[in-house]
């Protein structure tokens, strides 16, 4: 099995034609038939299923793709790594990170990176809790960095993570808003609230706030996994939302916005690095999860200042 062989099945996974996939890597359209049907004989098995419509993978070509990936991932990390150990400040880095991440440790620990490998390339993305596990599994992404529900970690098994540091959520209005006094989860109840689904499965933040108290659950919830819309929807409606504590220290000037006062506890959280266990990572990537935690830190002993 040969790299490039990967490479064109890989493209006919991403454009289900064959059409599209020889345009995409400049070759004609029997090179790339070719070339599917050779993994079809070494594997044993039909990895695509051609119709009028295009290409469709069978249940083995899916499971084919995801290791395709990986296996294509991991021989550009090896290319990295021995680009970095020749020339001592190049290689590369991919990443995903929540809100929280992006507006807090990310830049002190970006700048760190940037220094010390200036020649380093960092791909960054939104770590989408829908999706962001399933890019560490296809090597997409080396790790992410988010903020997590103690339940809400990833299974062990599959992952490891490095916890960073621990902080809470916190309900929050504009300043101006009506509900901008209360002290108590009991009296949002007739509140329109925009909340993310939380965890890989989707978990229902909003619940695992109001349900361990006792309290009836919210009826208008507006579930928005973009964080933009959810800030423009709280500091300048009436809409209630549920931020992690150092998202509003962050947003609470520029934005108007406040943390609501309130006497229950909201759940804690706690943000960490997550990664495939047993993961090869870069030199490059070993060096940015350095500059995370040095950043976070900072971070945390300023959190216990206060």
């Amino acid at each position: 099995m040969k790299l490039k062989q990967l490479h064109a099945f890989l493209a006919v996974a991403e454009h289900r034609t064959i059409r599209g996939a020889a345009r995409a890597l400049g070759v004609t359209q029997p090179a790339v038939s070719s070339i599917v049907r050779e993994l079809e004989l070494d594997l044993g098995a039909p990895l695509v299923t051609r119709s009028v419509k295009g290409i469709a993978l069978t249940e083995y070509g899916s499971a084919f793709a995801i290791r395709a990936r990986l296996i294509v991932e991991e021989m550009q990390r090896t290319r990295d790594e021995i680009e970095q150990l020749r020339l001592g400040t190049t290689g590369s880095v991919s990443l995903a990170v929540s809100p929280t991440v992006a507006m807090t440790i990310l830049p002190r620990a970006f700048d760190a990176f940037t220094r010390s490998l200036p020649g380093a390339t960092v791909s960054l993305d939104d770590a989408l809790s829908a999706t962001d596990l399933a890019r560490l599994r296809d090597g997409t992404l080396d790790f992410i960095v988010t903020h997590r529900l103690p339940d809400a970690l990833p299974d062990t098994g599959e992952f490891s993570s490095i916890p960073l540091f621990r902080t809470v959520f916190v309900v929050v209005a504009r300043d101006r808003h009506r509900l901008a006094s209360a002290r108590s989860l009991r009296e949002l109840g007739d509140a329109q609230w925009c909340v993310p689904q939380y965890g890989e499965d989707g978990k229902d933040l909003i619940r695992s706030i109001f349900i361990p108290l006792g309290i009836d659950v919210p009826k208008r919830v507006i579930r928005c996994p973009s964080f933009a819309a959810t800030l423009g929807l709280v500091s300048q409606t009436d809409v209630l939302g549920v931020f992690a504590r150092p998202l509003v220290d962050v947003e609470h000037r520029p934005r108007g916005i406040i943390a609501l006062n309130l006497v229950e506890p909201l759940p804690p959280l706690t943000v960490a690095i997550v990664m495939r266990r047993n993961a090869l990572l870069t030199p490059a990537a070993l060096r940015f999860i350095e500059c995370l935690k040095a950043a976070s830190a900072i971070v945390a002993g300023k959190a216990d200042g206060q």
